[in-house]
């Protein structure tokens, strides 16, 4: 009995520190989560469930990919997008969270695990220039810039960085396919062509090519 508690208490406190160790590893993301959860509760009364948010500060679980895709799918769609799923996708980008495994060439488009750029376009197609939808579906855009745009991190400075910074500068270097990045500077220029959008766009950097 002494043997089966010593066990049990030592277990207990080895996965309290790997909890503690896992935490400390993704805080970041978990802290733009929450920050963002609540902003959307305050600013758009949106009350996301605790397994949606649990969910999101997982990764490369079964849940996590899934929620991934299905985040994904929502866009493709030839209706509207809830404003919700909107801000979701926005957090997925910030936090680069991983989809599921690369089934094309690793230059395909298809690999890109989030909502393509031209169906954003095509979701601003469906509000007016000052809802919400249109305001979040910008920064989804502003994200996916940020992202392609995320300097490269020599390993030399790793020790220098967070947990999601170093995932970032992997992602943005290894795994966005240069289509992607074409189409995403397309849809840029016709929103600063056009003067519902300009404004919002003429405040973000220039999209970078992949060197």
């Amino acid at each position: 009995m002494l043997t089966a508690f010593v066990l049990q208490l030592t277990t207990t406190v080895s996965q309290e520190k790997l909890n503690l160790a896992y935490h400390q590893r993704f805080e970041r993301d978990y802290n733009y989560i929450d920050q963002e959860i609540r902003i959307a509760k305050e600013k758009y009364g949106i009350d996301y469930s605790e397994q949606t948010v649990e969910i999101l500060k997982k990764q490369v679980t079964e849940s996590s990919v899934k929620q991934v895709e299905s985040v994904k799918k929502a866009f493709f769609g030839d209706r509207p997008v809830t404003l919700d799923t909107i801000i979701l996708q926005k957090i997925i980008i910030r936090n680069y969270k991983e989809g599921g495994r690369y089934y094309y060439k690793r230059n395909a488009i298809e690999n890109w695990r989030y909502a393509l750029p031209i169906d954003i376009l095509k979701q601003l197609s469906y509000f007016d220039q000052n809802a919400k939808e249109t305001k979040e579906l910008l920064e989804v855009l502003k994200e996916m810039i940020d992202l392609v745009n995320t300097p490269e991190i020599h390993w030399q400075e790793y020790q220098n960085f967070t947990e999601t910074e170093r995932r970032r500068s992997l992602g943005a270097r290894y795994n966005i396919p240069d289509p992607l990045i074409e189409q995403l500077k397309k849809v840029q220029t016709r929103l600063l062509e056009d003067d519902l959008y300009s404004d919002f766009f003429k405040n973000l950097q220039a999209i970078k090519d992949r060197e």
